[in-house]
């Protein structure tokens, strides 16, 4: 009784078939994540989004936090440059990136919309990704 070793050699395309969804991953798994931490809510209408709320599913829409306030400062000299809001937020950008803002240019007094990577209950000092920022004049 000695280990025996099967050697199988497949061609390129099989590999691939064999590798790919719906040829051998057809059984129940994967995670499933509620649409309150997905960040969009669905009504109870099968007819809308193709599975009612109270069935899982696989939304995994990032969730998002929209921010509007009149910007307090601006502090071009330092690197990275600081925008600090009416609210306490402050942004921190590099040149390009500050360069980048749609609408006016950032001044005192000027509103700023600003779009973060966040959970809408997240109120915790740690830093989020902008999604999107415009300042309007």
């Amino acid at each position: 009784m000695g280990l025996r070793i099967n050697i199988v050699m497949l061609s390129f395309k099989t590999y691939m078939e064999m590798n790919t969804v719906g040829k051998h991953n057809d059984g129940p798994g994967g995670g499933i994540v509620t649409s309150d931490q997905s960040g969009s809510e669905q009504p109870d209408t099968p007819g809308y989004g193709g599975h009612p709320l109270w069935k899982p599913g696989n939304d995994l829409m990032l969730p998002t936090v929209t921010n509007t306030q009149k910007i307090m400062r601006v502090e071009m000299k330092n690197n990275p440059i600081r925008v600090l809001l009416a609210d306490n937020t402050e942004l921190f950008f590099t040149r390009d990136e500050f360069r980048r803002i749609r609408g006016s240019e950032p001044a005192p007094g000027r509103l700023m919309t600003v779009v973060f990577q966040r959970h809408h209950g997240d109120k915790s000092r740690q830093p989020s990704q902008i999604q999107d920022i415009v300042c309007q004049g």
